[in-house]
């Protein structure tokens, strides 16, 4: 079993934070990870074909959000899918931050 720091996710559910979609509002004000990893996954699909659409630093954070509930679900317990949600993390806040520093 992966140890894993679930401050992150704690961090990451804040309310205030700007949100993709209204219906996110709900989960994100609770703890990501009480949602199925399948769902969580096609909400990460979802975000990112929207983010094709209409890239912004808010969709990005929320696919964050999202792989980050998926990288602390307790039903992940695969340590190679682990680590390639990690990577999809680095990616994303790294196309979130570079909005931020564009002025988007």
């Amino acid at each position: 079993m992966i140890s894993i720091d679930r401050s992150i996710l704690l961090e990451a559910s804040d309310p205030s934070l700007p949100l993709a979609a209204p219906d996110l509002a709900d989960a994100l004000a609770s703890d990501l990870t009480l949602i199925e990893p399948q769902t969580l996954e096609r909400r990460v699909s979802a975000l990112i074909r929207e983010y094709v659409r209409a890239r912004s630093a808010a969709l990005a954070q929320s696919v964050v959000r999202h792989i980050e509930a998926l990288c602390l679900h307790p039903e992940n317990d695969d340590p190679a899918l682990f680590c390639a949600y990690q990577r999809l993390a680095v990616h994303w806040r790294w196309l979130a931050a570079q909005h931020g520093s564009a002025g988007t």
